[in-house]
């Protein structure tokens, strides 16, 4: 069993790191979902509350909808700059897999792993 792998990351793979990163959180997920929920919600009560009850309520769940779509979308593009102006964008690192050992080489660093290390 003896291959090379070559990766350069770019924009494409930071999306998609991001992607399985959200994925992993236990809420980050459903935040989209929240937001929509609560400009719904918000739009709903000004609309339902014919007599005002409600005061500016509506107003307060409409404002926290449209700051979580904000945070969401401004996270997001936050963390891809980052990653693309850091000084491994662009950079080729390599992994070689061999029946005894795990080389890798990259920009900053080089070494080795023995299989007999790695925990399954």
């Amino acid at each position: 069993m003896n291959f090379n792998l070559t990766l350069i990351p770019d924009e494409l793979y930071y999306k998609e790191a991001y992607s399985e990163i959200v994925a992993t959180f236990k809420y980050k997920k459903y935040e989209l979902f929240f937001a929509a929920l609560m400009i719904i919600f918000g739009v709903g009560l000004y609309f339902f509350d014919t007599n005002k009850v409600t005061g500016i309520f509506p107003i307060i769940f409409s404002l926290i909808g449209i700051y979580e779509f904000y945070k969401l979308f401004h996270e997001k593009n936050k963390w891809l700059k980052d990653r693309l102006n850091s000084k491994l964008a662009g950079q080729k690192m390599e992994l070689e897999f061999s029946d005894s050992i795990i080389i890798h080489k990259g920009p900053f660093s080089n070494g080795e792993i023995k299989w007999e290390g790695i925990k399954i």
